[in-house]
């Protein structure tokens, strides 16, 4: 029998030299839930073919403990069961008979120490289209979708086939799912499960979640990212657009750029005139969401400290029930140098606790830069949400390279698998990455909380590099979005020596306040009673470097920005 087993897996691994089209590495993503896999507990495998080469493949499995075992495109998953913790290094194996494909894919998992008494919860996740309450032929799993647990509450996701598990101690809970925005659970009609856990290792499965869209909603949104500006280099833009709405649209996207700066190029067919590059994305269905780029230069004698200028649109605006967030404006200092492997907050807040009104949303960027000698096959993030953000409020925005990613119980992890990202030696402009997501504080925080964040870059299999630890502190202000002040703000010149002109809106001739603060927060200026559209500020009795400034009303804060004395 064994002898059988042997010859019939040679056979396997042999016939696709005859019939192979194309050999990969890496081609299939490696799924596994439950993301923190214990001993003694089922941890389901699932191979995820990224190229589409593999759409009727056979996997055979190495679970990297002497365990095998099989899976394919049309009975996807395979569970396996350690018996001992350490980290194994679990391999597929993937031939397809249609294209004649064969892969090796590769991914480490660590498994933890006995759970104790537990059992399993598990269940799906998916796009009720009709609103039915049933998942009907053609309805998809729905990967990614936020899940509550309480008490708790406890947060995860779905993983990339729109299933979960999750092992849990004796109690009993209740499951709900988080439905994205503009949708609402229709399965199950109670819109929760209630388990008991009895801590026998029992498996409760089905606990099934229907996600269906509230009709005629339009919301377009686009958000944009760059790597800091230094003078002489070539910099790429990623413009991220997504339809989160429930409505077809034809949709235009434009980024506007700083007139300093030269026109390279554009993916996508997109074209340039002026100081504007334009896309036209056509039909975006819900939940359609995707990445545009062009890339420009900055002037060699571009100043270090100036602004540059720069605004991402996606049209159409009319009827869009959040037209805010189809506009992304804020200008880009020019940098002397920067640590490319870091992480950032928008807004950053105001002086070095970096202050924020309550209920004001983040955006964390992460980026990442291979400073190696060789490419990188893959590149990992992870990043533990500070207890006091919302995790119901969170968003992934997009990034740099395709990626997958999942949340458990607030630990993020964003997997660049394949990324195969060449070293800045080499290919310097495309040594870099970044991703990007939103989320916003609890909202029964107390002033003074401090919300901190650091994340954990790692290339291939060497040791991670931690990020800086951002820092925003809530504070008695109001909230203004990242990027988008309530009127529109200029300064100019800047950086200037003895004084600037600051112009805002104000038709209606409101009293504004400007109040100028160091980086440490202390305040060097404060002028009331400001009541035109322009006013020239002295700023002669300020040292030459980097200031902030708020310009508030009888309402609060509707303006923020940096200045520069030469």
């Amino acid at each position: 029998m064994k002898r059988l087993f042997l010859s019939l897996l040679l056979l396997v691994i042999t016939l696709p030299a005859a019939l192979a089209q194309t050999q990969t590495t890496n081609a299939h993503v490696i799924s596994y839930i439950p993301f923190t896999p214990c001993v003694g507990s089922p941890v389901i495998f699932s191979a995820i073919d990224t190229t589409g080469l593999y759409s009727l493949a056979t996997h055979w499995w190495n679970f990297g403990d002497g365990g095998t075992g099989w899976s394919s495109s049309t009975t996807p998953t395979v569970t396996h069961i350690y018996s001992a913790p350490g980290t194994y290094l679990v391999g597929v194996r993937a031939w397809d008979s249609l294209s004649g494909g064969y892969d090796s894919s590769y991914v480490s998992i660590t498994i933890d120490s006995i759970c104790g008494n537990h059992d399993l919860i598990s269940g799906s996740t998916y796009s009720d289209g009709n609103g039915n309450g049933i998942q009907d032929p053609g309805e998809p799993n729905w990967p990614n979708r936020l899940l509550q647990i309480a008490p708790g509450p406890y947060y995860f996701t779905s993983d990339q086939n729109g299933n979960y598990a999750v092992n849990m101690t004796p109690g009993t809970y209740t499951i709900s799912c988080v439905p994205p925005l503009h949708h609402q659970v229709s399965q199950p009609v109670g819109t929760s499960y209630t388990v008991v856990s009895g801590g026998t290792g029992a498996t409760h499965s089905g606990n099934v979640f229907g996600l269906a869209p509230i009709a005629n909603t339009n919301d377009l949104r686009a958000d944009y990212y760059g790597i800091p500006p230094v003078p002489g280099f070539t910099r790429t833009y990623y413009l991220h657009y997504a339809n989160v709405g429930t409505t077809v649209l034809n949709a235009t996207l434009t980024f506007d750029h700083d007139p300093s700066l030269t026109y390279v190029g554009a993916s996508n067919s997109g074209t340039h005139a002026g100081n504007t590059v334009t896309w036209n994305l056509g039909n975006l269905f819900p939940g359609d969401l995707g990445t545009r780029t062009c890339q420009l230069t900055i002037p060699i004698n571009a100043t270090v400290g100036s602004n540059l200028s720069f605004v991402a649109t996606i049209n159409p605006i009319p009827g869009d029930v959040a037209p805010g967030d189809n506009i992304e404006a804020h200008d880009e200092i020019v940098l002397s140098s920067y640590d490319p492997n870091d992480k950032t907050a928008s807004p950053a807040g105001i002086g070095t606790s970096g202050d924020i009104a309550p209920g004001t949303r983040l955006t964390y960027t992460i980026r990442f830069q291979n400073t190696g000698n060789f490419y990188a096959t893959n590149v990992v993030l992870e990043d533990t949400l500070d207890a006091d953000l919302d995790q119901a409020t969170l968003e992934v925005i997009g990034g740099s390279h395709p990626f997958t990613w999942h949340n458990d119980f607030g630990k993020l992890k964003f997997d660049f698998h394949n990324i195969m990202l060449p070293d800045s030696n080499t290919n310097e402009p495309g040594s870099h990455g970044h991703v990007m997501y939103r989320i916003s504080p609890k909202s029964t925080l107390p002033l003074g909380t401090e919300l901190t964040n650091t994340a954990f870059i790692y290339f291939d299999f060497n040791a991670p590099i931690v990020t800086n630890t951002t820092l925003n502190t809530l504070a008695n202000l109001v909230a203004v979005a990242p990027g988008r002040n309530s009127i529109h703000l200029q300064v100019a010149p800047n950086p200037f020596s003895g004084s600037t002109t600051l112009r805002f809106d104000n038709l209606s001739g409101e009293a504004h306040t400007l109040t100028v603060r160091d980086v440490t927060g202390k305040v060097m200026l404060s002028q009331g009673d400001i009541r035109g559209e322009q006013f020239q500020l002295d700023a002669s009795q300020l040292s030459p470097g980097l200031y902030l400034f708020n310009l508030e009303s009888a309402s609060g804060v509707v303006g923020s920005g940096k200045m520069i004395v030469q």
